[in-house]
């Protein structure tokens, strides 16, 4: 999770600077919840298909509970932003909307197969 921003900064370098061409990486994987790509890098967005209503709610509250837990704990206290946490994470897994439920799902039933 730390090399997100220095690897995000320095594909953005590598866009916005001229002499920094060469350097540009062909393709940037982001596995960060929270990042975006650069906005002139969009051409190799443009094939994605948007996100499905499910994916969107999963995205929303696994995202939003990382969100709130954080305002809380910049904005109160250490411990109101980890019980904050607690409860947000504890309704996204009681409402099955952890974004890797399917692949770990996947896994355990190859796993059981073998």
């Amino acid at each position: 999770d730390f090399g997100v921003l220095p690897g995000s900064m320095f594909v953005n370098r590598s866009i916005e600077e001229k002499y920094f061409f060469d350097h540009r990486p062909d393709r940037v994987v982001f596995l960060d919840v929270l990042m975006r790509p650069h906005p002139k890098f969009n051409k190799s967005t443009q094939n994605i298909a948007p996100f499905t209503n499910h994916e969107t709610r999963v995205y929303l509250a696994y995202r939003g509970s990382f969100a709130c837990s954080f305002a809380m704990l910049r904005f109160f206290s250490e411990t109101i932003g980890l019980m904050t946490y607690v409860i947000l994470n504890s309704f996204v897994k009681m409402l099955r909307l952890e974004p890797m439920r399917s692949i770990d799902k996947q896994l355990l039933a190859e796993r059981k197969m073998n």
